[in-house]
């Protein structure tokens, strides 16, 4: 994934564990994760990293939907936006895209956490 990386950064992101039948308060959350989490991860000065977003097993199948289908959006917006013409800035490919971002839909996976999952906070 990363030539020339030693080691990978993994952010891992919860939603709705143990809450996926409570439908509206994932509307809620979808809401949330829109307009705050999602630009913060898509615009790190590093896109250096693989995100793990694990999801209750039972979540609604239309709010799953609806969470791939922003993720979707905002990497198709992203890798239309990123052009650069400047060929030497050391993040550009030299066809005008912005190499920290290529491939970003590739390291973002949506699971679904093992249905006997204890959180653990310590």
């Amino acid at each position: 994934l990363f030539d020339d990386e030693a080691f990978i950064h993994i952010i891992n992101t919860r939603f709705m564990q143990q809450q996926g039948n409570l439908t509206t308060l994932a509307e809620a959350r979808l809401h949330l994760f829109e307009t705050f989490t999602l630009p913060s991860i898509m615009e790190q000065s590093s896109q250096k990293f693989i995100w793990v977003i694990k999801v209750d097993p039972h979540l609604d199948k239309t709010i799953l939907e609806k969470l791939v289908g922003m993720i979707q959006d905002a990497v198709a917006v992203s890798s239309s936006n990123k052009k650069s013409d400047n060929v030497g800035d050391g993040n550009n490919d030299g066809n005008g895209n912005n190499k920290d971002n290529n491939g970003f839909g590739e390291r973002v996976f949506v699971v679904s956490s093992n249905k006997n999952y204890k959180h653990n906070y310590g």
